[in-house]
């Protein structure tokens, strides 16, 4: 197994969700595309059939199945019911820390590990599922709670490393970039939407004045601070309109706008459509947290 030797503060990691389920009619077969996210699905009870240009995987109960970024359509039996977990582990630079394109099968009982982090972390989430996406509701989680599901989902990530190692899978080495710049991409990630945003207060957080900031930045993202930071919004959006029933006037809020009327316009103006009819034409599932929707 190839040692993996990374600052953890060098990494970008994320809980999106994480519940055991049968899953929903309208996601027993559905298309899984590149993304950032990485999903991860233990299978309890029926099957799943995997189809892919160069891959076909088929899993049965007591599996785990970790899609990599090949672009393929996964399909459930009826009655399927699974453990499904869904992150982020990223370089701070929004590079995917594993960028393998194959799909990986394992049974649970050879990485016994992976199920008994799988199960601490929804013991710990299980007094939270009703926030409907961790992405934007976890300050309304009380501090010490947060920090145990922190670290539940970091241990299960543990047990996702040795697993990627052990199937020859190379972690992208870190890069050289501005530390700087590395700071400032961390500050976004970690910032609370609700809260202002202002160029000039990031380049102070970093040591950098607004045009240095921004120079610097654009050289290694293509990106202003900005300009980052409304993809960022955008994705959060997107997600939460996805993911979650919760009301509009509740998300504008999370997201830092002043009213739902505000976020509509500002949403409008990036993705053509209301944040409304955004979840009516189907980008948005029914039901909360399906296994791992199709990308918009």
């Amino acid at each position: 197994m190839q040692s993996l030797a990374l600052n953890p503060e060098q990494l970008r990691s994320q809980l999106i969700w994480a519940n055991e389920r049968e899953v929903e009619r309208d996601f027993l077969q559905h298309q899984v595309g590149v993304a950032r996210e990485s999903p991860a699905w233990f299978i309890r009870t029926g099957s799943l059939s995997w189809q892919a240009e160069h891959d076909t995987l088929t899993g049965n109960p007591g599996d785990w199945v970790f899609p990599g970024q090949d672009p393929g359509e996964v399909q459930f039996s009826p009655g399927s019911r699974i453990i499904s977990i869904r992150f982020l582990l990223l370089h701070a630079d929004g590079r995917l820390l594993f960028p393998g394109q194959s799909i990986h099968r394992c049974s649970g009982q050879d990485f016994p590990g992976l199920e008994q982090s799988a199960l601490r972390l929804l013991t710990v989430l299980a007094p939270w599922q009703q926030q409907g996406t961790l992405m934007l509701g976890r300050h309304r989680i009380p501090l010490p709670e947060n920090l145990e599901i922190e670290s539940a989902f970091q241990g299960f990530l543990a047990q996702y490393c040795r697993f990627q190692l052990e199937q020859g899978e190379h972690p992208q080495p870190a890069g050289q970039e501005d530390q700087r710049v590395q700071q400032a991409l961390q500050e976004l990630t970690l910032r609370d939407m609700r809260l202002p945003f202002s160029e000039a207060e990031l380049g102070k957080q970093v040591g950098l004045g607004p045009r240095q900031l921004r120079r610097l930045f654009e050289q290694e993202t293509g990106q202003s601070p900005f300009q980052h930071y409304d993809h960022r919004r955008q994705e959060l959006a997107r997600h939460s309109l996805r993911e979650s029933r919760a009301p509009l006037k509740e998300l504008a809020y999370d997201l830092g706008f002043s009213s739902p009327a505000h976020f509509s316009n500002w949403f409008r103006n990036r993705c053509g459509v209301s944040p409304g009819q955004y979840r009516k034409r189907g980008l948005a599932p029914k039901r909360r947290e399906p296994p791992y929707p199709p990308e918009a």
